[in-house]
C-alpha cells in the first residue's frame, strides 16, 4: 500500500504471557521494478545476532515462500539467546579449541567485551571478539 497501512494497529489475543510486535511484509513491485529475491541464510543470520545482542529476546522468523521453498508448511526458526554475547562466543568458536579460559572485561566505554583465544591453523592464535 506504498507506506500506508492497511489497517489500524490490532491487539492479538492471546493466552500466552508474553508482548511483542510482528512485522510482516512484502516489497512492492512499483517501487522495486528490478525484482526482489530473498536470501534466507543472509535473513537468518542477521535475526540469529541480533537475537544474540538482545539477550533473552525471541525472534521467529517465519518464511512463506511455499512453492519457491517446495513445501506444504512454512519453514520457521526462532532464535532466543539467554546469554547474549557470550552465548555468541560460545557458538562462533564452537569448532575452534580454546587455549585457555574465558576472559572479559566489562564497563570500557559503556559496552562489555568478551572474547577467546583460540588456534585456527595459523602461527598464532587469534582471538574472537564482539
Amino acid at each position: 500500500e506504498r507506506g500506508v497501512p492497511v489497517t489500524k494497529l490490532e491487539e492479538a489475543k492471546s493466552d500466552r504471557k508474553q508482548t511483542g510486535t510482528s512485522i510482516s511484509f512484502l516489497p512492492d513491485p512499483q517501487i522495486f521494478t528490478t525484482g526482489t529475491e530473498f536470501d534466507y541464510k543472509t535473513l537468518a543470520s542477521r535475526f540469529r545476532e541480533l537475537a544474540y545482542l538482545n539477550a533473552g529476546v525471541e525472534m521467529t522468523f517465519t518464511d512463506k515462500r511455499l512453492e519457491l521453498l517446495g513445501l506444504e508448511e512454512p519453514h520457521i526458526e526462532t532464535y532466543r539467546y539467554d546469554g547474549g554475547i557470550k552465548e555468541y562466543v560460545e557458538y562462533m568458536n564452537r569448532d575452534k579449541d580454546p587455549i585457555h579460559e574465558e576472559l572479559s572485561m566489562s564497563k570500557v566505554n559503556a559496552k562489555t567485551f568478551r572474547w577467546k583465544w583460540h588456534c585456527s591453523g595459523a602461527e598464532m592464535p587469534t582471538p574472537t571478539q564482539c
